[in-house]
């Protein structure tokens, strides 16, 4: 597990700049700049990414960093353009039940969680939710829980905190879009706007909400009925063929919690 990452004393430091930050008069263009982790997860995510017609495999490596697996290439699903890229979304959910999910439970052939990344692809730094500054190369997790004590709602980078510490969601499967600009400023206001969770309106609920709110419609996916991670790690895995198993998750910033449209919070439990 991680060493714990911000002392009780660069905490207080950091709560007191925290709250100095300058308000907005309008809360849903008020953005902070998320902590970074102060040691980095430098692992490589397997994204699965299409070959484009325009372009050679060599050429998207190097452009977006990414190693794109030959096996894909015939697969035009997920659609990947040399202009306009501004960051990558990625859904994923686990259809298994291990009590490590978003409501606590297990079994019932819901599944355990499904939850995005939103990675950096773009040579300058982007905006993700209620995060500016997100650096070229660097990943957020989004998702919401039901059981956390701090929070009911959306959290940023806890699933990051968990995979990286403890292992979790290992039998995730996940699927990637390449987003331009306009995709991603749509993504963004879902994310701000949608800061609940329910049985109903679950993880699941979020993560299907979220990626649909951001890719051409021909591209969604369903969470099912009712909205479960297991649904829809079955809609993912049939529409998308090449899906990915186990892609990696990194941990580039510190765990937050959402507080409705206003400013997050950092955990002080899970940091």
């Amino acid at each position: 597990m991680k060493n714990q990452l911000v002392t009780k004393s660069s905490s207080i430091v950091l709560l007191f700049v925290f709250f100095l930050l300058p308000v907005s008069a309008s809360a849903n263009t008020n953005t902070i700049t998320p902590i970074p982790i102060t040691s980095p997860n430098l692992t490589s995510v397997a994204y699965r990414i299409d070959a484009d017609s325009s372009l050679s495999n060599a050429v998207n490596a190097a452009k977006f960093g990414f190693g794109v697996n030959s096996k894909f290439t015939s697969d035009t699903r997920v659609p990947l353009s040399a202009t306009g890229a501004a960051a990558v979304i990625t859904i994923f959910a686990d259809a298994t039940s291990d009590g490590s999910g978003s409501s606590g439970g297990s079994g019932f052939g819901f599944g355990t969680h499904a939850f995005i990344t939103v990675k950096n692809v773009s040579s300058g730094n982007i905006q993700v939710g209620k995060f500016s500054n997100i650096a070229p190369g660097k990943t957020m997790s989004l998702g919401t829980w039901g059981n956390k004590s701090e929070h009911t709602g959306l959290w940023y980078n806890l699933e990051s905190y968990f995979i990286q510490s403890y292992g979790y969601y290992s039998n995730r499967v996940s699927t990637s879009y390449i987003m331009t600009a306009s995709e991603l400023a749509n993504l963004n206001s879902y994310i701000i706007n949608n800061d609940y969770w329910s049985l109903l309106t679950n993880c699941s609920s979020f993560a299907a909400s979220a990626w649909n709110s951001a890719v051409d419609p021909s591209y969604s996916l369903s969470a099912g009925t009712p909205n479960t991670p297991s649904n829809l790690a079955d809609n993912l895995m049939a529409k998308f063929p090449g899906y990915q198993t186990g892609a990696a998750v990194p941990w580039d910033y510190i765990v937050y919690y959402a507080q409705g449209t206003g400013t997050p919070i950092p955990s002080s439990i899970y940091n």
